[in-house]
C-alpha cells in the first residue's frame, strides 16, 4: 500500500520435493546461461550438495562424498559406477573434509575399487578428520566390522594432495591449490584445457533462493573443526587465485552448493576479495544481521553476523560472507582495533611482466604470508620468522616486487621508499644475494610489520652485499617517519652478509671502501659470553653521528653516508651499497612531540627532549598528567608551559618514574606552577642531585607506590613499584586501554640506538625479583579479565616503538638477569656494545636481528663489582620474600605462608597487591 492505494495480490507457488535418503540425483550441472557443463556429471545427495564426476583416459574421479544415512543408504561408488563402467578405477577426491562433504568416502575403500588401484585423496592436514568419518560411516554401513579394518582400508588407498600437484587422469589433468580458510585442509582443482575451476567451499557458495553464503562462522567448535580469521583468509585467498591466475583463465566456478555454475570471467572472485577486505578494513561496521547461521550450536546464532557484498536478488555474483564475532579478525584486531593491522596479504616475486612467485618455492612462505598450518589439522599459528627467499637467473639484474597489504589503510615501504599496495616496485640485484626491507606500517600510524627479502642469483658467485637491520630499511624515526633515514640522536649500525665467511669493510666519510685509506672492516661475528648462555652480540657497533663533544646546544644536522662492500676468497665482490643517514638534533632548549591516541576522553602524546628522552603526556576529561620530565639544561623551555599548551589545560601534574637525570631535570617547572610531583620517596635523593631548578626540596614532592591510583576522567593509572633500575623505581598500567608506561624499568631495546637495561651499581637480583613478582601480577590480572595480553603495549623511556608480547620481553629480562645469577658476571657478562652509567659489561639474551630486527632481546648493562654485591641474600628467593613482604603490609605468619599462591590470584581480588593482602590477613 502507498498513499492510499492497494496494489494486486501476487501469488508465488513452491514445490518442494526432498528426495529420499537412499537416492543420489544425476545430471549436468549448469552454468549461468542455463547450458550443461560438458563432460562433467553433477550428483547430489539428499541435502542437494554437490559433487562432480569427470573422467580421463585411464582414470575417473569424483570430487567429495556427500552426506550417508546408514539407515536409508545411497551409494554413491555404485552411481559413479554406473557412469563410468567395469574396469576403470574411480579415484575420490576431498575438497574438504566437512561432514557433508565425506560421509560416503568408506563405499570408494571397496575391494574392485582397490584392486583397480584407485586413490582416495585429500590434502595431509585432512587425514585424521578424514579418517574419523570413514571409521564412523564404515562401521555403520557395515562394511567394516570395526575402526581397525576401516583404517586399514583407509590407509591402503590413501594419498594427499598439495599446492603445485598435478591430477592426472589421462589426457584430463587438474592443477592442486591449496586454499585453508572455510576448513583447513580446503584445496581447490583447476583444468586450465576447459578452465573449469572446482572450488567445493573454499570460495564460498550464493545461492539466493536459501540465503546461501560464505560459511566462516566457525569459532571453536573443536580443535580441528574452525574457520579462519578473515585477514587471515585474505592472504591464503590471494596466494591461492595469484596460483591460479598464472595457469590460465577461469572460465566456470563449480562450487560445493551452488545449483548454478558461476562465470568466472564475471565478478563473483572480485566480489568475494571485496568482502574479505571490508571485514579487515571496517570490522563490526562491515556487517549486518544473519540470515542463516548455526542456530543449533550455542553462541552461534547471537554471534553470527554477514557482509554482503552485491545485491542478493538481482545479482548472481554477489557474495555474503557469515563471520562470528569471536574471531572474524584475529586476535588484538578486533574490536575496532582494525587501524592497527601492518600485515602483507601477499607478497609476489617475478621477472618483470611475467606470472607466477618465485616465492612459491620457499617452504617457509608456503601458503599464507603470517601464519604457519600445522599438519595435524589445527589451527594455524603466526610464523616466527617473515624472511623469505627468492631466487633470480644469473644474468638477472632486477626483480619485480608486489607487496600488497591486508589493511587498505597501510603503508609500504621497500628499502625505505614508498611503495602503493598491490603495485610493483622494480628492485635492483645488486650481487650474488640482494636483500630488501619491506615495512608495513599500520592505519594508525604507529603499529608495524617489517618483511625481509632475500633474493639471489642462479649459479652466482658474488658475495652478497652488506645490510644492516638497523638502517632506514627497516627502522623509520616515529619524528620523521615520512623521511627515511633521518633521526633524532645519534645512531649505531651493525653490517651483516649473507654470504658466509666474507669480510665487510666500511667507511662513513663516503669515500670508496675498496680503495680508501680510511676503510674499516666490520666484524659481523656474534658471540656470547664466556658462559655460553644468553644472546649473542657483535663486539662493537658504527656510530653515525656522534658529534656532540663540544657542541653548543644548537640545533643542528649531521650527514653521514656510510658506504660499505663484502668479499670473500675465490669469490667475486659485492656491490659497494650505499647508507645514507641524516641526525637531525633539536636544540638542547626544546621539546617535540606527536600524538600517540585520540580515542574516547583519551589523549597521549609522547614528548621528547633533545636526546630523544620519552616523556608520555595523558589527558582524560578531569586532568592530565605527564609521565617523567626529561633532560635539559637550565634555562630550557618551560616543560610545563609546553604540555599545558598542548593538552589545552593547566592541570597537569608530573609523575616521576624514577630519578635518574634524563628523566628528571625539568621537574622544577611544575613545582613553580604549583603542580604536584610525585615520586617514590627512595628516588628523592637522586631527583634533588639533578634538578634544575635548586629551589626544589624534599617537601615539594608527593611520595607515592605500590597501590596508588591515578583517576584523570575515563584513564586510570595504577602505579607498580619495579626496583631494580633504581630504587624507586615505578610504572603506570592502564588497564581499560591495555597500556604499559615501564620507562626504563623494563629496559629499552631500539636496535638502532644500541639500547640497554642499565643496572649502574645495583645488585641483580633486586631487578630480578621484581621481574618475577610483576610478572606475576600481570598474569593474574590478564586471568582476572582486568588486562588482555595480546592487545597489551609497552611505552618504555626511550624505545621509539611500543613493545608488544609483555610476557616475552618479560621473559627475555630474566633470562638475562637469572643469567648473571646463576653463572656470575665474570662469565655471563662479556663486554657491551655500548656502556652507560659506568657499566664494564653486559648480559645479553634474545637476538638484536632476529626476524627482521623485531624479535625480542636486551641488553643488560652493569658493573661486574656490583652487581651481585648490593643485598645481604645469597639467592633470589630471599628476595623473593623480603619484597612480596614490603608490599604485605603487617601480614600474619598464617597469610606469608601461602603469598605465593595468593600473588597469582591478585588480579581476582580487582585491587592492589597491599590491600588485597590487608583483606586476605583478616580472614585469616
Amino acid at each position: 500500500m502507498k498513499n492510499g492505494r492497494t496494489s494486486s495480490v501476487a501469488n508465488w507457488n513452491y514445490d518442494v520435493t526432498s528426495i529420499p535418503h537412499h537416492e543420489l540425483k544425476v545430471g549436468a550441472p549448469k552454468d549461468w546461461n542455463g547450458n550443461d557443463v560438458p563432460d562433467v556429471t553433477l550428483i547430489q545427495d539428499y541435502d542437494s550438495d554437490k559433487m562432480y564426476l569427470v573422467q580421463g583416459a585411464k582414470r575417473a574421479m569424483v570430487l567429495d562424498a556427500g552426506y550417508f544415512d546408514a539407515d536409508d543408504a545411497a551409494n554413491l561408488y555404485e552411481t559413479a559406477r554406473e557412469i563410468v563402467g567395469e574396469g576403470k578405477p574411480i579415484d575420490l577426491i576431498i575438497g574438504h573434509p566437512h561432514p557433508d562433504h565425506v560421509q560416503m568416502t568408506h563405499q570408494f575403500l571397496c575391494e574392485e575399487n582397490k584392486n583397480l588401484g584407485a586413490k582416495v585423496y585429500v590434502n595431509e592436514r585432512g587425514i585424521d578428520v578424514l579418517r574419523e568419518y570413514v571409521e564412523q560411516f564404515g562401521v555403520a554401513s557395515g562394511m567394516f566390522a570395526d575402526k581397525d579394518a576401516a583404517d586399514a582400508a583407509y590407509a591402503a588407498q590413501l594419498k594427499t594432495l598439495k599446492n603445485g600437484d598435478v591430477y592426472d587422469m589421462g589426457g584430463t589433468k587438474f592443477n592442486v591449490i591449496e586454499l585453508p580458510g572455510h576448513q583447513v585442509a580446503g584445496i581447490m582443482l583447476f583444468d586450465t584445457a576447459t578452465g573449469n575451476l572446482f572450488t567445493t567451499d573454499q570460495v564460498g557458495n550464493n545461492r539466493a533462493h536459501i540465503t546461501d553464503s560464505f560459511w566462516m562462522q566457525f569459532a571453536n567448535l573443536s580443535s580441528t573443526f574452525f574457520a579462519d580469521s578473515m585477514d587471515v583468509y585474505l592472504s591464503s585467498l590471494q596466494i591461492a587465485l595469484e596460483r591460479v591466475d598464472s595457469l590460465g583463465t577461469v572460465k566456470r566456478i563449480l562450487t560445493g552448493h551452488n545449483d548454478v555454475v558461476l562465470d568466472g570471467t564475471a565478478s563473483y572472485l572480485d566480489n568475494l576479495q571485496t568482502a574479505v577486505q571490508k571485514v579487515v578494513d571496517e570490522g563490526e561496521d562491515a556487517m549486518t544481521p544473519t540470515l542463516r547461521t548455526l542456530d543449533s550450536f550455542n553462541g552461534y546464532l547471537e554471534n553470527t553476523k554477514t557482509v554482503v557484498v552485491g545485491d542478493r536478488l538481482k545479482d548472481i555474483n554477489w557474495v555474503g560472507i557469515n563471520v562470528n564475532l569471536q574471531n572474524y579478525l584475529s586476535d588484538g584486531y578486533r574490536n575496532g582495533n582494525e587501524d592497527k593491522i601492518a600485515d602483507l596479504s601477499n607478497l609476489s616475486v617475478h621477472k618483470q611482466g611475467e606470472k607466477g612467485n618465485l616465492l612459491w618455492n620457499d617452504p617457509n612462505f608456503g601458503i599464507n604470508v603470517n601464519w604457519q598450518y600445522p599438519t595435524d589439522g589445527t589451527k594455524p599459528t603466526r610464523k616466527t620468522t617473515t624472511s623469505f627467499t627468492a631466487e633470480a637467473d644469473a644474468d638477472a639484474t632486477s626483480i619485480e616486487i608486489v607487496p600488497t597489504a591486508a589493511s587498505s589503510g597501510a603503508k609500504i615501504t621497500v628499502n625505505g621508499k614508498t611503495v602503493e599496495s598491490g603495485k610493483a616496485y622494480q628492485g635492483a640485484l645488486t650481487g650474488g644475494t640482494t636483500r630488501f626491507v619491506i615495512k608495513v606500517t599500520a592505519k594508525n600510524g604507529s603499529d608495524s610489520k617489517t618483511y625481509t627479502l632475500n633474493v639471489s642469483k642462479k649459479n652466482s658467485n658474488q658475495v652478497a652485499a652488506p645490510y644492516t637491520y638497523t638502517d632506514y630499511d627497516s627502522y623509520t624515526d616515529p619524528y620523521y617517519p615520512d623521511t627515511p633515514g633521518t633521526f633524532t640522536v645519534t645512531q649505531y649500525i651493525a653490517l651483516f652478509s649473507d654470504t658466509e665467511g666474507a669480510e665487510i669493510k666500511y667507511t662513513v666519510d663516503g669515500s670508496d671502501p675498496k680503495t680508501s685509506t680510511t676503510a674499516k672492516v666490520f666484524d659481523q661475528t656474534k658471540f656470547k659470553a664466556a658462559s655460553d648462555v644468553g644472546g649473542a652480540e657483535v663486539k662493537e657497533l658504527i656510530t653515525i653521528g656522534a658529534d656532540t663533544d663540544n657542541w653548543d646546544g644548537s640545533a643542528k644536522q649531521t650527514k653521514v653516508e656510510l658506504k660499505a662492500y663484502a668479499s670473500k676468497a675465490g669469490m667475486e665482490d659485492s656491490e659497494v651499497v650505499t647508507f645514507t643517514y641524516t641526525i637531525d638534533r633539536m636544540s638542547k632548549m626544546e621539546h617535540k612531540s606527536r600524538l600517540m591516541y585520540d580515542m574516547d576522553s583519551m589523549k597521549v602524546w609522547s614528548v621528547i627532549d633533545y636526546d630523544s628522552d620519552k616523556m608520555y603526556l595523558i589527558k582524560g576529561s578531569k586532568g592530565a598528567l605527564l609521565i617523567d620530565a626529561g633532560m635539559a639544561p637550565a634555562g630550557a623551555n618551560n616543560l610545563y608551559e609546553y604540555c599545558k599548551q598542548l593538552a589545552g589545560t593547566d592541570n597537569i601534574d608530573v609523575y616521576i618514574s624514577h630519578g635518574h637525570p634524563d628523566h628528571i631535570t625539568q621537574l622544577g617547572d611544575f613545582v613553580q606552577a604549583g603542580r604536584k610531583v610525585y615520586i617514590n620517596e627512595k628516588d628523592i635523593p637522586m631527583a634533588l642531585q639533578y634538578v634544575n631548578d635548586k629551589t626544589v626540596t624534599a617537601g615539594d614532592f608527593t611520595c607515592i607506590s605500590e597501590g596508588y591510583q591515578f583517576d584523570l576522567g575515563g584513564v586510570v593509572l595504577d602505579n607498580y613499584d619495579i626496583p631494580g633500575h633504581t630504587p624507586g623505581c615505578m610504572m603506570l598500567l592502564d588497564k581499560a586501554h591495555n597500556i604499559l608506561y615501564s620507562s626504563d624499568q623494563l629496559g629499552c631495546n631500539r636496535r638502532s640506538v644500541a639500547d640497554s637495561l642499565t643496572l649502574i651499581n645495583n645488585d641483580v637480583r633486586v631487578l630480578l625479583s621484581s621481574l618475577r613478582i610483576f610478572r606475576d601480577k600481570v598474569t593474574a590480572l590478564a586471568e582476572a579479565g582486568e588486562i588482555d595480553l595480546d592487545k597489551l603495549v609497552v611505552w618504555s623511556g626511550h624505545d621509539d616503538y611500543e613493545i608488544h608480547d609483555l610476557l616475552g620481553h618479560l621473559d627475555t629480562l630474566i633470562t638475562a638477569a637469572q643469567n648473571i645469577v646463576d653463572y656470575g658476571p665474570a662469565t655471563a657478562m662479556r663486554v657491551s656494545v655500548r656502556n652507560t652509567g659506568g657499566s664494564d659489561g653486559a648480559s645479553f639474551a634474545g637476538d638484536r636481528y632476529a626476524n627482521g630486527g623485531t624479535g625480542h632481546f636486551i641488553c643488560m648493562n652493569g658493573s661486574k663489582a656490583n652487581v651481585l654485591a648490593g643485598e645481604d641474600y645469597t639467592a633470589v628467593d630471599e628476595l623473593d620474600k623480603k619484597y612480596r613482604s614490603d608490599y604485605s603490609g603487617g601480614m600474619s605468619g598464617a597469610s606469608r605462608a601461602v603469598q605465593g599462591i595468593c600473588v597469582r590470584a591478585l588480579a581476582m581480588s580487582g585491587d592492589t597487591l597491599f590491600r588485597f593482602f590487608e583483606r586476605f590477613d583478616q580472614l585469616v
